[in-house]
């Protein structure tokens, strides 16, 4: 059995000063809460949210604070990345039996 899913989703940098990086994401609140969750893991992370002005009509927002915004969101999408990783090949052990 093989468990293959694909996001796709448009980003939008809002904001991307010395120490800030805002992006708005098209993607649903529990994505984002995922990369805020794995955000706040880092060191060097001071802040770390996402918001969404109206539930229906406005594209949600994250926002990072940290010494080097960039490399702090790309370093919690690559945790991410292999913990999804590696609990897919966990599943696909346990389901195997």
């Amino acid at each position: 059995m093989q468990i293959v899913e694909v996001i796709m989703m448009k980003i939008n940098i809002i904001e991307n000063t010395k120490g800030k990086l805002k992006l708005e994401v098209d993607t649903d609140l529990a994505f984002l809460n995922l990369i805020n969750d794995y955000l706040w893991r880092i060191k060097d992370v001071d802040i770390a949210a996402f918001t969404r002005k109206h539930p229906y009509i406005a594209t949600p927002e994250i926002m990072v604070k940290s010494r080097n915004p960039k490399k702090s969101l790309l370093n919690a999408v690559k945790k991410i990345k292999l913990d999804v990783t590696s609990l897919k090949k966990q599943a696909e052990r346990d389901l195997a039996e």
